[in-house]
């Protein structure tokens, strides 16, 4: 069976096949979660663009060599960078992106937890009796049948992976917290054009100490590798909808 592998093609494929099996009221709700979790999904990518744009744009000069001098010039000495306004409003900028990078993506995961919630027969339910107490973590542990077994699995490989359990670190610290730094990490020699990159420092959330890595790899790395986790659930979720149906009459 062809697996998607993307999460909007994922997503759709599901969607196409639920109109069919769901009444029009009952798909009219799916599609309103897979709209919501789509538009999150678009709007972390469009931050996640915007971490390093939006601080190279408020910074450029009209000459390349005068841009490259005043960026080599703001990240030799803090104490400098810290009193230049085109600086400041350039880091004020890029951290906004990330922090909303963040959050939006982080957000989809309530939002997968409803569409699967409403998706199988023993949880639709849950959906109309527990809305404000439903995550993945929650429809994880209801899912005990054994035709939901491979979907249960795929939630948990999203829960427990490395990416995942950061985003939702990071997420619930940086509310209370700052922990970007202003230490960035410039590279002048890899390419024409410098390339950007802010500094997550180390930091601790639930007695779990979280190692400091680059706004790039949360963002790049970090970002494709739940997009592929994601696509499990939605493609696993298919199977279940499909081996779920009822035989036609003969």
């Amino acid at each position: 069976m062809q697996q998607e592998n993307s999460v909007h093609k994922s997503l759709i494929a599901l969607l196409q096949l639920l109109k069919n099996t769901f009444c029009k009221e009952e798909y009219n709700v799916l599609n309103k979660f897979a709209i919501s979790f789509l538009w999150k999904f678009y709007l972390s990518e469009y931050h996640r663009e915007e971490i390093s744009d939006a601080f190279i744009r408020e910074l450029s000069c009209s000459k390349q060599t005068e841009y490259i001098e005043s960026l080599k010039g703001m990240f030799s000495d803090f104490s400098k960078k810290s009193d230049n306004s085109k600086y400041r409003i350039a880091f004020f900028k890029s951290e906004a992106h990330l922090i909303a990078f963040a959050q939006n993506l982080h957000s989809t995961a309530d939002i997968c937890a409803h569409l699967i919630t409403y998706c199988t027969h023993n949880l639709k339910e849950l959906y109309l009796e527990n809305k404000s107490r439903i995550n993945l973590h929650f429809v994880k542990d209801q899912l005990n049948d054994p035709e939901t077994y491979n979907l249960k699995k795929t939630i948990m490989t999203l829960l427990v992976s490395k990416e995942f359990q950061y985003l939702s670190a990071f997420v619930n610290t940086i509310k209370h917290k700052e922990i970007i730094s202003t230490n960035d990490f410039v590279s002048f020699e890899t390419q024409p054009n410098p390339t950007r990159s802010l500094k997550i420092e180390s930091f601790s959330y639930k007695n779990k100490q979280y190692e400091s890595i680059s706004s790039s790899e949360l963002s790049e790395k970090y970002f494709s590798s739940l997009q592929g986790l994601y696509c499990a659930i939605f493609n696993e979720l298919k199977n279940y909808v499909e081996g779920s149906k009822p035989a036609p009459n003969i």
